[in-house]
């Protein structure tokens, strides 16, 4: 993206590459095999039923658990049964009235056909008056085939509702595989995820082991003592009122220029230095111990680089350099090395360095306000191109030199 002198005025916070991603959830209820490996093992509760009806199903095994020791599965069918008539507002035998559940409804045949012709849940048009009718937060779930035995196998997709003194929480595992889509009760979300987080303070999380015991001994000492503490929110604010605006007060130059209202003399140009080496192969065939041989050391045999000057007239100045292994053979580079005070037959990077470094104070000198008390940031950015962390180890040997 191009951008003029003009442009540059204004400070810019960042600049993303966003992507947006669309799922289409399909309706949420079918029989699915292979449910029976999350049940075991990670505290998720499955009953069966002829009917699409998983979403109510698992709703009422949260509530019978809650009131009953050991749940029954006709009895949580039965009432899941009775949520479904109250949230589609049919009326029959397993109708909900306000304040009483028809525990003793009987059979009605009617209802039974509307069950059968029920296709399922539907997350994206339905969740909504979902939770609003019975009050709830969902979180739900997912499973990752391909991250199985792994921590984060299980992973939170999305939650619904807002949280507070009268909601309850439903948390749910839903099962997909591109065609249908089940979902279940999960009773404890931290054997689920391998996740353990304090309820208390909601800061302290560390990972379910069954073989780092230490780790699980921390996680329920800090548990006790959280709990006998208070968790009262405190906001601590500054003697003086400070404005939230880290692009302006992290930039030193910007905060001095806004405060005294001299953002006119403010200059967006900035000089800095790019460099390239290239290099030979040649082959050493060195053994350095009994089981290793260094085949190929790399050589020097040029380097090129670009020096960026920021000028009044609000445009740049270039200076481009380039040193060869056989400009060492010229008549002229022994007088280059006297004028930098090097040692004699010194390397075409012992030149480039020093060189470098003078390039480095002019620019700064270039960037630097008519006014003096203005602060810059005073250190010139040396950028590598495409090997430029491997291109470094080549410098290593003249950067131990005193210029």
């Amino acid at each position: 993206m191009e951008r003029s002198y003009d442009d540059t005025k204004n400070l810019i916070v960042g600049i993303f590459n966003v992507m947006f991603a669309t799922y289409k959830l399909i309706d949420t209820g079918a029989r699915m095999p292979y449910l029976d490996k999350h049940v075991k093992q990670h505290s998720v509760h499955y009953v069966d039923s002829d009917y699409k009806i998983c979403f109510f199903t698992a709703l009422a095994y949260k509530i019978r658990s809650e009131i009953d020791e050991k749940v029954d599965r006709c009895q949580v069918i039965s009432f899941a049964k009775q949520l479904f008539a109250y949230y589609y507002r049919i009326k029959g035998k397993y109708q909900l009235f306000e304040y009483l559940y028809n525990d003793k409804a009987k059979k009605d045949q009617s209802f039974n056909e509307y069950l059968q012709d029920y296709q399922g849940f539907n997350i994206s048009t339905e969740m909504t008056q979902f939770i609003d009718t019975f009050n709830l937060v969902v979180n739900i779930y997912t499973y990752h085939e391909e991250l199985e035995r792994k921590t984060d196998q299980y992973r939170l997709f999305n939650s619904y509702g807002e949280l507070n003194n009268e909601s309850m929480t439903l948390d749910l595992l839903l099962i997909s595989d591109g065609t249908e889509q089940h979902v279940m009760y999960v009773s404890n979300v931290e054997k689920l995820t391998g996740v353990l987080i304090c309820s208390y303070c909601h800061d302290y999380v560390t990972i379910l082991s069954n073989t780092n015991k230490r780790a699980n001994e921390y996680f329920k000492t800090h548990v006790d003592k959280c709990k006998s503490s208070t968790h009262e929110l405190s906001i601590l604010l500054h003697d003086v009122p400070m404005p939230i605006c880290p692009a302006i007060l992290s930039h030193p130059t910007v905060e001095y220029l806004m405060a005294l209202g001299l953002m006119n003399q403010f200059k967006a140009q900035r000089g800095f230095i790019t460099y390239d080496f290239e290099t030979l192969s040649d082959q050493v065939m060195k053994e350095i111990t009994d089981q290793t041989t260094l085949l190929s050391q790399l050589s020097k045999l040029s380097i090129a680089s670009t020096e960026v000057f920021p000028n009044q007239e609000k445009s740049y100045e270039l200076v481009k350099r380039c040193y060869t292994l056989f400009d060492e053979l010229s008549d002229s580079y022994q007088e280059q090395l006297n004028r930098y005070e090097l040692p004699f037959k010194s390397s075409f990077v012992y030149l480039w360095l020093a060189q470098t470094f003078e390039s480095a104070e002019q620019i700064q000198q270039c960037m630097k306000h008519e006014n003096e008390d203005i602060p810059f940031d005073k250190c010139i950015k040396v950028l590598g191109w495409n090997s430029s962390r491997f291109d470094i180890a080549l410098l290593w040997d003249a950067l131990d030199c005193e210029l």
